[in-house]
């Protein structure tokens, strides 16, 4: 019964910040990096990082392994951007607050991604230290985030 429930609040969402409206505003996002397609279909892509491969400087300085730690922190991040994310693409969001991942003034925010007919939803709920998300974020990565 929940899971329903949540597809069917998603799915309303969805059509909700595709539709104009007093509290819906929309962007355009361009994002800089080219990722061939050809290199989406190839899992040891799915598993690498495209934007950052090597740790910056002050990441564990002085850790023998930090190159592996590197990697175990986000074994996934190509995935989630380019492989089912859109941050290889330009496209436009729309939603309640389309720049952030949560509302400035806390509680829901809702958007959209559009790119040509595909439409990916985004909802986030920030209440005190409470934030949760789930969906394509604004720079069109999907990401899951749970913290109590």
């Amino acid at each position: 019964m929940r899971r329903w429930f949540l597809k069917l609040t998603i799915l309303l969402l969805a059509f909700a910040a595709g539709r104009t409206g007093a509290h819906a505003h929309e962007i355009t996002v361009t994002n800089h990096i080219q990722i061939k397609a050809g290199q989406k279909w190839k899992p040891g892509f799915w598993l690498g990082n495209e934007d950052d491969p090597v740790p910056p400087p002050d990441y564990r300085p002085n850790d023998k392994r930090r190159m592996r730690k590197w990697y175990y922190r986000n074994p996934c991040h190509n995935f989630c951007f380019y492989v089912i994310g859109i941050a290889d693409r330009k496209f436009r969001r729309a939603g309640r607050c389309p720049d952030a991942v949560f509302n400035p003034r806390q509680g829901w925010n809702w958007t959209v991604c559009k790119y040509k007919w595909w439409r990916l939803p985004f909802v986030s709920y920030q209440h005190g230290k409470f934030r949760c998300y789930c969906g394509w974020r604004e720079r069109g990565n999907f990401g899951m985030e749970l913290k109590l």
